[in-house]
C-alpha cells in the first residue's frame, strides 16, 4: 500500500515537471505547485525546502532512477534474451508520466544544465545494460537500449507486436555474434 506521504510526494514531482515543461525556467511559484499537486505549500516546505531549483533537481531526479533505475531481476531476463519485462516497464512509466518523456528530450536537446543529470543516467544505465549482457552480446547494448524505448514510445504497437518483436530478437539472441 502506498503511504500517503509517497502519494504527496509523487503529486509534487509530476507536478514540478508539468510546471517547467509549460513556464519554463523556474518561472512558477510554490503556491502554483501547491494547486497543480493538491498539497498544501506548508507541506511542501515540509519534504523539501523553498528552494524551486534544488526541488527541480529532485524532481529529474526522482523521474531519472524511475525510468533509468536498473533492477537485478531485470538483468536475469536481459541475459537470457528476454526484454518484453524492460519494454512493459517502460511503456507504463511512460504513460504514467508522459510530461517527463517531453522534459526529457527538451533538455537533451537544448544542452540545458539539468542534462548532466540525464548524460550520467544514460551512461549508467548503459554501463548496466553491457554488465547483463553475455560477452558475446556486449555490444548489443545500445541496441537494445534504443528498441526498447523505441517500442515503449509507440502507443500503438499492441501486446501481440510485442511478443512478437520479442521473438525476432529471440531469434537474433540465439545467433553468435
Amino acid at each position: 500500500m502506498t503511504s500517503s506521504k509517497q502519494v504527496d510526494i509523487d503529486q509534487i514531482m509530476a507536478s514540478v515537471i508539468e510546471l517547467e515543461m509549460k513556464k519554463g525556467s523556474l518561472r512558477w511559484s510554490m503556491a502554483e505547485l501547491s494547486r497543480k499537486s493538491g498539497v498544501t505549500r506548508s507541506l511542501i516546505y515540509y519534504y523539501f525546502g523553498n528552494d524551486k531549483k534544488a526541488l527541480l533537481v529532485q524532481a529529474v531526479e526522482h523521474y531519472v532512477s524511475l525510468f533509468f533505475g536498473f533492477r537485478l531481476e531485470r538483468a536475469e531476463k536481459i541475459k537470457k534474451g528476454e526484454f518484453s519485462d524492460l519494454i512493459a516497464v517502460a511503456r507504463k512509466r511512460i504513460q504514467k508520466q508522459p510530461t517527463f518523456l517531453q522534459f526529457y528530450a527538451k533538455h537533451r536537446a537544448e544542452k540545458t544544465e539539468l542534462s548532466g543529470i540525464f548524460d550520467r543516467a544514460e551512461k549508467e544505465y548503459l554501463k548496466n545494460l553491457e554488465t547483463s549482457l553475455p560477452a558475446q552480446k556486449k555490444h548489443w547494448a545500445r541496441m537494445i537500449w534504443a528498441l526498447v524505448f523505441g517500442l515503449a514510445l509507440q502507443p500503438h504497437v499492441t501486446l501481440d507486436d510485442l511478443n512478437d518483436a520479442e521473438k525476432i530478437l529471440r531469434k537474433a539472441w540465439m545467433v553468435r555474434s
